[in-house]
């Protein structure tokens, strides 16, 4: 029969900690702090269109549509909701109340060349979203990346009464 040495309490404590500390990974990009003071920004292409997303081809290593381009000085710690509130700066449009803006980044295929996009969240005028508060780092945007933002009118839906007419 082996006899087992007991534990300290200090290193049942470490071992505990150990057990509930979350991943590592995942916290540097939740509490992302940039000293905006001390780190230059990177440069930031945007596409806005309004009414809905540019195509994929629309992209290419030698043609982006220019005419729709919004570029930008921002550091990786921005959210959609700052990015949104840029736009805003420069389109009377996207101020509207009813305006849904949804991004997706648009990248290079490292092996085929080939441009694919991600959805990576939703902004609405007015009213907070889940998304509102992710930033550049947790959707995975890597510089040379483009965001592509469609400027959505969203319309007010009539709640129908049981005879099928609106109410008012």
């Amino acid at each position: 029969m082996s006899k087992e040495t007991p534990k300290s309490p200090a290193s049942i404590t470490q071992e505990l900690e150990k057990e509930n500390k979350p991943n590592a990974e995942k916290t540097e990009a939740k509490q992302l702090v940039i000293d905006r003071e001390e780190v230059c920004p990177m440069y930031l292409r945007m596409f806005c269109r309004n009414g809905g997303h540019h195509r994929l081809s629309d992209f290419a290593h030698d043609k982006q549509p220019i005419d729709d381009e919004v570029s930008v000085y921002t550091w990786r710690d921005a959210t959609l909701k700052e990015l949104t509130k840029l736009i805003q700066e420069i389109d009377i449009t996207a101020r509207r109340k009813d305006i849904k803006f949804t991004f997706r980044i648009v990248y290079q295929e490292v092996t085929t060349g080939r441009f694919n996009f991600r959805n990576v969240g939703t902004v609405r005028n007015g009213r907070p979203t889940a998304d509102d508060d992710l930033t550049l780092e947790q959707i995975r945007f890597i510089q040379g990346d483009f965001i592509d933002i469609a400027m959505i009118q969203e319309t007010k839906r009539i709640q129908l009464n049981r005879d099928n007419r609106g109410g008012f």
